[in-house]
């Protein structure tokens, strides 16, 4: 493992998130837990790399992670998850498959941009895939627990 390269990636996305962050206009509470979320997600990509996992794979627990953090953000400082869910997964977007997919279709070098696209597409997936997961997950946790709530309230005197 490539330390150097590890604390770059690090410091990189922190910077990147919380420049979406910025971009976004987040108020200034929100701002250190979405820079913390994208180095989070980071930190699980890179090291799930290192251990020679699928693109795929690597990118859907990536995202997994930054999913169930920004719900945990949510909850404890009471905002909506999507503000910490797109700062956090900006570091996972695939910015140069995309560069090098538009490059070689300009260019006219098909198969090569045909390549690019599917590990781009692969990379997508994977990111939309934990972002689901998690979300239907704490949807039918949030169903179950209203339910549970509406119950308890029907048998009250």
């Amino acid at each position: 493992m490539n330390w150097t390269t590890f604390l770059i990636g690090l410091g990189s996305s922190a910077v990147g998130s919380l420049g979406f962050a910025l971009i976004f206009r987040l108020r200034p509470r929100y701002l250190a837990p979405a820079a913390l979320g994208g180095t989070l997600a980071f930190a699980v990509y890179f090291l799930l790399e290192m251990l020679g996992l699928h693109p795929f794979a690597t990118n859907f627990f990536a995202s997994m992670t930054a999913a169930l953090f920004s719900e945990l953000c949510a909850r404890t400082l009471k905002a909506p998850a999507v503000i910490f869910t797109i700062p956090c997964i900006i570091p996972l977007v695939p910015g140069s498959l995309l560069y090098y997919t538009m490059s070689h279709l300009i260019f006219g070098s098909y198969g090569d941009s045909f390549a690019y696209f599917t590990k781009t597409m692969i990379i997508a997936l994977g990111i939309a895939g934990g972002l689901i997961v998690v979300s239907v997950l704490f949807g039918v946790i949030n169903h179950i627990l209203a339910h549970r709530r509406a119950r308890r309230n029907l048998h009250k005197p």
